[in-house]
């Protein structure tokens, strides 16, 4: 057979469904807070936000506490202020609690204790100099089993059993929702994990664990809703591929990504036979989930002249029957050639699971793995090495695939490209090649160990790389959003069962940022650069979202933020524009910079910052437009009365004035930058 003939066939159909977009409708809601326009100018906002104008708050480094709830997380969730501060927080240490020890005698909630509830004040408490704190927190983070998520289960409490499908095993969501016609049925696994991976990346103390996931889910990339068998699936695949191995051994959560029903059917592998070589799945297994496109080599190896690894790297490896990879006299090659991909297409053909079809009525099948014997070439393979036929024929076909895989993960190029992509999540498009390379030896070196991945990712976060570097990357939606809520007093859980329809708005609202969960069409993820998240229409949309969050702040049941509360919890007496502009910019961004946001200003054209600036100048409404005419305008310390914040009454709808200021902070390039 020659294999080379095959092609790879991109998948279709997906492309154009991700790109479509839903028409925004104007709710009632919409209609009653556009009176009076104290909502932030589009223009002025979004320059402000996209960082046009310049200024000095571009080049303001937040403290690493700071620096690494955003990297490690989804940011900060600022949740308490120490008793008797001011609205004029000028010094960070003298404003957050950050006291974590239990009272005496025990008693404590969740990992805080019951004297605070600071996330940042919690990493100051870690130990007495940032390296000894950022160790502490990176090893407790890397170990997510043993951190007291006490608060998250607490709030997941009141909708126990409304997540139904997460628990299920595959064996039940294939025999109940399969061959059930009704989309709210067989669309449950997936809603339930979408709407939990919210909940979890805004309310579990485990955000290093969660933005890993995340960015496991984007490098074996499925897209959701290209079959029914793969929206079944989907909580099985979040939960037995991603969530049990994101942290743990790589060959594994391959070798389980490769069996599961999710990536058999995405990738086209349960329909690759010997009688016609399908090489979806084994081009991607070397483009995306292995080597990587940095290490292929071209079409076709050349018989002499290629690179080969200085020495064969199977012959160590001591937990799986390498065979005659494990030769030392057989030699490998450092890159890979489209012949591999044909190669292990055939390699790899007869790969199934049980669908439906069964012909019980009113049952399903299971979603169980299998090799179906007779339409698997049995015929010797030659992988990655000069040696013909290295895999014998009539090698038992789980086995080979098996073996095929492992040969994939083992390899230096794949420990080089997954370290490269670790460093690009958490440190910069562009890390340093130290850093890439000090990764990629630890992946390599525990390639056979349970925490490999484990192991990797403290080299990569205890880096100088990871401490030292700031404002290379922007948040993309999901992590945007996310952090907004964590910032700004989320406060909705999103789940399916919602009698107030506030999740399925949130998901209208959310979807179109360009990043709707697990809906990238082709097999390469979501992409993890800056400049893709740069451009207008993510922006806009996003901040769109946002919006639509913090108008939830209304005290109704369908609320989605806790603005006003956090006011009202936090902060005595009555307020000045300057002291509410002071409180929200530190309090959403974790820290306040020497001489605070908007310091000792007589108006806004003098803060000490530029974010300071736009939030005093948006409290008062000075030099703004005012269309509807109303005598909303106010001095930067005119005491407003207390119970007037809370309200938004006529002339000067001050509720809804500190609403549009805190969009505008969100909005700042200063909170978008990782």
């Amino acid at each position: 057979m020659d294999r080379s003939e095959s092609r790879r066939r991109f998948l279709t159909g997906s492309a154009a469904a991700v790109a479509s977009t839903a028409v925004a409708s104007t709710t009632a809601d919409d209609s009653a807070r556009a009176q009076p326009k104290l909502k932030p100018l589009a223009k002025k906002a979004r320059e402000f936000a996209a960082g046009a104008k310049g200024g000095s708050d571009n080049t303001l480094t937040p403290p690493l506490a700071v620096r690494v709830f955003h990297k490690m997380g989804f940011g900060p969730a600022r949740r308490e202020l120490k008793s008797g501060v001011t609205a004029d927080p000028v010094d960070p240490g003298l404003v957050f609690s950050n006291s974590f020890e239990p009272p005496p005698g025990g008693g404590g909630v969740g990992k805080f204790g019951d004297l605070g509830k600071d996330d940042v004040g919690y990493f100051m408490s870690l130990g007495s100099n940032d390296d000894e704190r950022l160790e502490n927190y990176v090893d407790e983070q890397l170990n997510p089993a043993s951190i007291d998520d006490s608060d998250f289960d607490a709030r997941m409490a009141p909708f126990e059993g409304l997540f139904e499908s997460l628990d299920e095993s595959r064996v039940t969501s294939f025999a109940n929702r399969e061959c059930d016609g009704d989309q709210n049925v067989y669309l449950r696994p997936y809603r339930d994990v979408r709407n939990m991976s919210f909940n979890r990346a805004v309310f579990s103390n485990k955000q290093l664990f969660e933005l890993i996931v995340d960015f496991w889910h984007n490098h074996f990339n499925v897209f959701v809703r290209g079959n029914r068998d793969i929206e079944v699936g989907w909580s099985s695949w979040d939960r037995d591929v991603i969530r049990a191995n994101a942290f743990g051994n790589f060959a594994n959560m391959l070798e389980a990504s490769g069996k599961h029903p999710v990536m058999l059917r995405y990738l086209d592998n349960y329909v690759n036979s010997a009688g016609g070589i399908n090489e979806n799945y084994a081009r991607e297994l070397f483009e995306l989930h292995c080597l990587g496109a940095e290490n292929y080599g071209g079409v076709e190896r050349p018989f002499t002249g290629f690179e080969l690894l200085p020495e064969n790297p199977y012959v160590a490896i001591n937990n799986f029957d390498m065979g005659n990879f494990a030769n030392p006299s057989i030699q490998i090659a450092a890159q890979y050639y489209d012949d591999d991909v044909y190669e292990a297409a055939a390699g790899l053909t007869g790969w199934r699971y049980e669908q439906n079809g069964n012909s019980t009525p009113g049952q399903c099948d299971t979603g169980f793995f299998f090799v179906d014997l007779g339409e698997h070439d049995e015929t010797g393979k030659s992988i990655l090495s000069t040696a013909s036929n290295i895999i014998p024929a009539n090698t038992e076909p789980e086995r080979e695939g098996e073996l095929i895989m492992r040969v994939a993960a083992y390899h230096p190029g794949t420990a080089t490209y997954i370290a490269r992509k670790l460093c690009q999540r958490l440190i910069s498009d562009n890390p340093p090649e130290s850093i890439v390379q000090a990764a990629a030896a630890e992946f390599f070196a525990f390639r056979e160990s349970p925490n490999q991945i484990r192991r990797t990712l403290r080299v990569i976060l205890l880096s100088d790389a990871f401490k030292n570097t700031w404002g290379e990357k922007k948040k993309r939606p999901f992590e945007y959003v996310v952090s907004c809520m964590r910032a700004a007093g989320g406060n909705h859980i999103l789940r399916e069962e919602d009698s107030t329809d506030t999740t399925r708005r949130f998901h209208w609202e959310f979807d179109d940022t360009r990043q709707e969960l697990f809906h990238w069409p082709t097999p390469d993820g979501y992409p993890d650069n800056r400049e893709h998240w740069e451009g207008s229409t993510s922006l806009v949309q996003t901040w769109q979202a946002i919006d639509w969050m913090l108008d939830r702040d209304a005290g109704n049941s369908d609320r989605m933020m806790r603005v006003t509360e956090i006011v009202r919890e936090n902060l005595n007496g009555d307020f000045t524009p300057r002291q509410l502009a002071e409180f929200w910019c530190s309090w959403i961004m974790g820290y306040t910079p020497s001489g605070g946001w908007v310091g000792n200003s007589i108006g806004y054209q003098d803060a000490n910052t530029q974010l300071g600036g736009v939030a005093m100048q948006f409290m008062t409404q000075v030099d703004l437009p005012n269309p509807d005419n109303l005598p909303h305008f106010y001095l930067y310390d005119q005491t407003i009365p207390r119970l007037d914040v809370f309200e938004d009454d006529y002339p000067y709808y001050w509720r809804r004035r500190m609403i549009g200021m805190v969009d505008l902070i969100l909005w700042s390039p200063t909170f978008i930058q990782r």
